[in-house]
């Protein structure tokens, strides 16, 4: 079962930050890989520290920098699902995702992966209803580098900013 899907509550509410991706394909459907869906043919996968087997096969780690990046959309199509899914049972009409990237990311990169992600919203837009609002390349509220990104994180939910910095002193 802890192959196949993910637990409960995937991010300890205690501690919720950071969340490894780590995704399995363990049992995929799907021998093509652009027709890969979420859940059947991968899931999020949360390590365990005492039964975590990275070597396997049907085990894919570091993906932002994976070769494959089939991998990586299959990744965060079903991050993004989990969180609709969430936010769909919470009774939430309207999603305003912020996207971080690797500040080694050229330009062309960071254009893709603004555009993959639109392209994964519309298609959940369309399956659940929700509104999606996917930021664009040049959007630099809600498209950061993911030290901006982190920075942000800390400064807003742990208050861990040092006196006298103002994040959005650092835009891109």
């Amino acid at each position: 079962m802890f192959e196949f899907f993910i637990p409960e509550s995937f991010i300890p509410i205690d501690k919720p930050f950071p969340m490894s991706t780590v995704l399995t394909t363990r049992g995929k459907t799907n021998a093509r890989d652009e027709d890969s869906s979420p859940i059947f043919d991968g899931r999020l996968y949360v390590p365990d520290r005492n039964r975590f087997s990275p070597q396997e096969t049907w085990i894919k780690t570091n993906l932002k920098w994976s070769e494959n990046r089939s991998d990586n959309q299959l990744f965060l199509k079903h991050l993004a699902l989990h969180i609709t899914a969430m936010a769909a049972k919470n009774g939430v009409k309207n999603i305003q995702w912020s996207l971080s990237f690797p500040s080694a990311f050229s330009s062309k990169e960071q254009q893709n992966y603004a555009i993959n992600w639109q392209r994964l919203t519309e298609q959940l837009e369309a399956k659940t209803g929700i509104q999606h609002s996917s930021p664009g390349k040049d959007n630099t509220t809600y498209f950061r580098t993911e030290s901006l990104a982190v920075a942000q994180y800390f400064a807003e939910n742990e208050g861990l900013l040092a006196s006298g910095i103002n994040i959005n002193n650092f835009k891109n």
